[in-house]
């Protein structure tokens, strides 16, 4: 008779698994897994934060632009281009005024002013005019005198494209994210 020197029979030894000490735990995963997915979130959070400062920046400068071509036409003219007849305040209907090709400039020296100060805005001129507007691609609004002081105001609607007419308190947290020509120095 044979002895065997196995302490367990061979089916029981292919029921137990070796310990292995080679690679993660399920629990060592879903940590790394989550503290990345805070880092992609602080980051993406910055990210957006940045556009829309540069976009703030960017409306602030059409904006100071805007104004130096108004303030040439009152040079010459004596008065502020008037907006829109119909109280739209729409701005093409300023820059159709200001356009340095169009009759209603007559100086020289006004119609160049007006090209350097709006150079970004206008394409070929009169018709063919191009205005982005504000950095988010919408119109801004010009009004000759409703600025502080008796200034021509332009309005951007801001990131979220509404102006905020009316007196409601929906309206008033509309107007917030607004970017006013006449707020700054």
């Amino acid at each position: 008779m044979t002895k065997r020197t196995d302490r367990f029979p061979p089916c029981r030894k292919a029921l137990v698994a070796p310990r292995r000490d080679e690679g993660f735990t399920l629990v060592e995963l879903l940590l790394v897994m989550f503290v990345m997915s805070v880092l992609v979130a602080l980051v993406v959070g910055v990210g957006r934060y940045v556009i829309e400062e540069g976009r703030k920046r960017e409306t602030i400068s059409n904006q100071d632009r805007l104004i130096a071509a108004v303030d040439a036409y009152r040079k010459v003219r004596g008065v502020f281009p008037a907006h829109d007849p119909n109280g739209n305040g729409i701005i093409e209907y300023l820059l159709k005024q200001l356009d340095a090709n169009s009759a209603v400039v007559t100086d020289a020296q006004l119609g160049a002013e007006i090209r350097e100060a709006t150079r970004d805005f206008l394409g070929t001129g009169g018709e063919g005019s191009v205005f982005r507007g504000d950095a988010w691609g919408k119109d801004m609004l010009y009004f000759a005198d409703r600025g502080l002081g008796g200034k021509p105001l332009f309005i951007s609607a801001g990131p979220d494209g509404d102006f905020g007419f009316g007196t409601s308190k929906q309206a008033k947290e509309k107007r917030e994210d607004n970017i006013r020509s006449d707020t700054r120095d």
